[in-house]
């Protein structure tokens, strides 16, 4: 598969970063999800803090990886594929716990649970999937001067 250019990381970051207060689940974004999780501790769901203290680090990691790839990016620093991945890696153990907790909490007759995703959710993985297929961009070369090749030869 033909690799996208560099300067596509930056919306893809962008949108990763947009898709956080879009809405994901449920008519509720990714940013109405931290307090809605901080509300329900100890209520009837039984969840802790330190559930929700998982929950809510996982989803702050996704647009947070996104912000540091997008800087790198910016900034012409080359980024190894993990650190291109961080954004999907995050998003995907965030995913697991929320649907392991969803299913738990609605029974295993729930079948699909992506029918209530909604446009927010999806704009995050399919820009964190998109960001795998960017290549890093090559450094440009600085032209020494005869003054530093003198330099070097002397050395």
């Amino acid at each position: 598969m033909k690799r996208l250019q560099t300067r596509s990381r930056i919306p893809l970051c962008g949108f990763i970063l947009l898709s956080f207060f879009l809405p994901a689940y449920e008519h509720s974004s990714a940013f109405q999800f931290i307090g809605i999780v901080r509300n329900s501790i100890d209520k009837a769901y039984d969840i802790t803090n330190t559930d929700a203290v998982i929950a809510i680090s996982l989803l702050l990691l996704i647009p947070f990886s996104a912000a540091v790839l997008l800087l790198r990016t910016w900034l012409c620093i080359p980024t190894r594929r993990v650190y291109v991945a961080m954004p999907l890696i995050f998003f995907m153990f965030f995913s697991g716990l929320f649907f392991a907790t969803q299913t738990s909490l609605a029974g295993p007759s729930s079948v699909n649970l992506f029918t209530p995703a909604e446009f927010g959710f999806y704009l995050a993985a399919v820009c964190s999937v998109m960001l795998l297929f960017t290549k890093n961009q090559k450094r440009k070369r600085r032209k020494k001067t005869e003054i530093e090749r003198e330099a070097e030869l002397a050395s």
